[in-house]
């Protein structure tokens, strides 16, 4: 893992196929080189293992490149977990955030440290995140109390009796028979009922208001 790029190095990339003249004819001046990317190993949670050949950073630059003219051979940092360090990492339960040994090397700026930024919101869980009006109380515990308080009713699927459901999409005014009707849910809504003398006798059950007109 290096920190810059050159051009030989790039060239290196596409096989020594092409020339470096050759893909800078293809390529923006500035992305033929990059001479500090501020590189970093961040990771938020686990543990990261250098070990053997591998290496972050470089010790030095390449010869004919210079530091007076912008290029920064280290890494800025490797930033894992809480930022714990050491080379004891046969049991990753107590190994350190990031283990180092084995021949590995790191040149970093900022050494190692904890993880620099900050998480993302999680997803909310219904039966893990706790409820922010009673922490003692799961989400969907929060969200059934909620509805039961309000008169909310929160089922899966279908929510009403399929003689409550009618398709007025093509009419503004319903119209009820002789047939009694309904339309209650856990003891709430309306109840229709005929009357040969008012013609409509509807019971309301709840707040619900009925907006139909009958005849």
């Amino acid at each position: 893992m290096h920190n810059y790029y050159t051009r030989d190095q790039l060239a290196d990339i596409f096989g020594n196929r092409w020339t470096a003249d050759q893909i800078a004819q293809f390529l923006k001046l500035q992305a033929m080189e990059q001479r500090d990317m501020c590189a970093t190993l961040s990771v938020t949670g686990g543990k990261v293992k250098i070990w053997g050949n591998s290496q972050i950073g470089d010790n030095a630059l390449p010869s004919g490149h210079s530091s007076s003219d912008g290029w920064n051979p280290k890494v800025d940092g490797i930033y894992v977990g809480s930022g714990t360090t050491g080379s004891k990492c046969n049991d990753v339960r107590s190994a350190p955030d990031v283990c180092v040994g084995g021949g590995a090397n790191y040149y970093a700026t900022n050494g190692i440290g904890a993880f620099a930024y900050q998480n993302p919101p999680p997803i909310p869980s219904l039966d893990r995140t706790p409820c922010k009006a009673d922490p003692s109380k799961t989400w969907r515990q929060c969200l059934q109390s909620e509805a039961s308080t309000n008169g909310v009713v929160l089922v899966k699927g279908q929510s009403l009796p399929p003689g409550c459901t009618l398709d007025v999409n093509n009419q503004g005014t319903v119209v009820f028979g002789q047939t009694n009707m309904s339309c209650l849910v856990g003891g709430k809504g309306f109840t229709y009922t005929y009357d040969s003398v008012t013609k409509c006798q509807p019971l309301i059950m709840s707040t619900w208001q009925p907006l139909f007109r009958s005849s």
